[in-house]
């Protein structure tokens, strides 16, 4: 190698850049979900698989970042579903989301102190998710990830409302999509979860056109 010289850095298009960091989370989150389950005692599964299950779905939205900012909502949606449909059928065991496990809680299929080692657990993961979807943007497969690891100490939002309805908002959004996942919409499964992260993909798209419109 020539003294001063630094060889170029191969960059992706959007599009590829965000598909190597789903196949990056999915791999890394995918193979010790399926390890866990092999080697772990039982008492641990339980948190250890949503552990696993929530930090994939939290990493990927480093993936949903760029494809979103390349190409607008549309691409978002064409990445969202099929991708966490794919997700939810791979990871077939435990729960991706606190609202899963609360409302296990509220049907009385969980106990107390079972359900708030199961939060617990998905919400390391989600700071988990911060590192290592920072970790994959150092990977520099799009031009992009320079500027967002150079923001990684910054957290700020879409949101330039007040906080009450700020809140409100994303409440109502939640509920929404939480009440819309509770309903069957296909007796077949696959289609059933596609349809729903379809109108999860939209809440989303129609929530962002509204933050940037006020």
């Amino acid at each position: 190698m020539v003294v001063g010289f630094e060889p170029p850095v191969t960059h992706f298009s959007a599009a590829t850049s965000a598909i190597f960091i789903y196949l990056l989370a999915l791999l890394f989150c995918y193979v010790l979900y399926r390890l866990s389950r092999i080697f772990l005692p039982e008492f641990l599964q339980d948190y250890v698989i949503d552990f696993f299950k929530t930090l994939a779905f939290c990493t990927y939205c480093f993936g949903h970042g760029v494809v979103r900012n390349a190409h607008g909502h549309l691409g978002y949606v064409l990445c969202v579903v099929p991708l966490n449909t794919a997700s939810v059928l791979l990871f077939n065991l435990g729960d991706g989301t606190p609202l899963s496990a609360w409302s296990k809680y509220l049907r009385g299929l969980l106990p107390t102190g079972k359900f708030l080692l199961k939060v617990s657990a998905q919400i390391m993961a989600g700071f988990c998710a911060w590192e290592l979807g920072h970790f994959i943007l150092g990977l520099d497969f799009h031009p992009s990830f320079a500027e967002k690891i150079n923001q990684k100490a910054h957290c700020n939002s879409d949101l330039r409302i007040a906080a009450l309805a700020g809140f409100f908002l994303e409440g109502t959004g939640v509920a929404y999509d939480f009440w819309m996942n509770q309903q069957t919409l296909s007796t077949y499964r696959p289609l059933d979860i596609a349809l729903k992260f379809t109108n999860t993909a939209m809440i989303v798209c129609f929530g962002k056109i509204y933050i940037l419109n006020v």
